[in-house]
């Protein structure tokens, strides 16, 4: 899914325009990527965690699915 369909997506279940919620994803991306440049574990409560290590090509993002997203997922 992209940006673009996430952001209608949200719009129509919230009081936000189409507008509001595309703002507020690139906001939210914007600052997921300033966690991970600090090299701090983002954790995102019932959906999972995010973190960042280096190996031997380069910085890699790790994620990990919460407990709750993988039963969903697997239901």
């Amino acid at each position: 899914m992209k940006l673009l369909e996430l952001s209608r997506r949200l719009a129509q279940k919230t009081n936000l325009s189409r507008r509001q919620s595309h703002i507020f994803l690139k906001i939210l991306l914007k600052e997921l990527i300033a966690g991970l440049r600090e090299k701090r574990r983002l954790t995102l409560r019932n959906f999972g965690s995010l973190e960042i290590r280096k190996t031997s090509q380069g910085w890699r993002i790790i994620f990990r699915a919460s407990q709750r997203i993988l039963e969903k997922l697997n239901k």
